[in-house]
């Protein structure tokens, strides 16, 4: 089957998916003729394509969703396990512990009227969280980094040393692996956590 993209995957596509393709499932549903939940509003986070395959984009989408969906949290639980193990499989972990580091990038041009910088994301190397990223690595590491989020930690930018929530700053583009390090355009969003990276970058 041909990849459908992220923008492809319409409300018709989702329900047609099976039921395990969805992180989880909330009880009190019933089983159609095809064996998948009715109602299809009772099926949450869909990170599998219609082939079964783990797909990234909604992968990452999930990630991101899962703090703010009303669920209860025993399903939220679940959801969780089941997409931080799909992460895993996929290495998207590794990468998101890295993009979560007190050095989330470096700025080598900023254009403040777009709200947009070239950045690089990832050296090879070892990293500040003591992980080695070697050139092989990071040049695979490309298609998980286009159209990734950017996140900021309020405790980081806030001075909140209680708490860490994490912010929506902006996403990733056009990335590429060049001179032996991963560079792209962070476009920063109008969010607290954008204004912030925004000016970060700018220093």
């Amino acid at each position: 089957m041909k990849e459908i993209e992220e923008a492809e995957w319409d409300v018709k596509y989702i329900n047609d998916l099976p039921d395990d393709c969805f992180a989880v499932i909330l009880p009190d549903g019933e089983k159609d003729e095809e064996g998948k939940t009715v109602p299809r509003t009772l099926r949450y986070f869909p990170y599998k394509n219609a082939d079964g395959e783990i797909d990234l984009p909604h992968l990452r989408n999930a990630l991101a969703r899962l703090p703010q969906a009303k669920i209860p949290e025993e399903y939220r639980r679940k959801a969780e396990q089941v997409l931080k193990a799909a992460a895993k499989k996929m290495k998207v972990g590794e990468y998101a512990e890295e993009m979560e580091d007190k050095e989330l990038f470096e700025a080598l041009t900023v254009d403040t009227d777009t709200k947009r910088a070239k950045v690089i994301i990832l050296k090879s190397g070892w990293s500040k969280n003591k992980r080695f990223y070697s050139p092989d690595v990071l040049s695979e590491a490309v298609s998980l980094f286009e159209g990734a989020k950017c996140y900021l930690d309020h405790e980081d930018v806030k001075g909140i040393s209680n708490r860490s929530v994490r912010e929506l700053a902006g996403f990733y583009e056009n990335v590429a692996f060049i001179n032996n390090r991963l560079e792209g355009d962070l476009q920063f969003l109008d969010t607290e956590a954008g204004k912030i990276g925004l000016a970060l970058a700018q220093e």
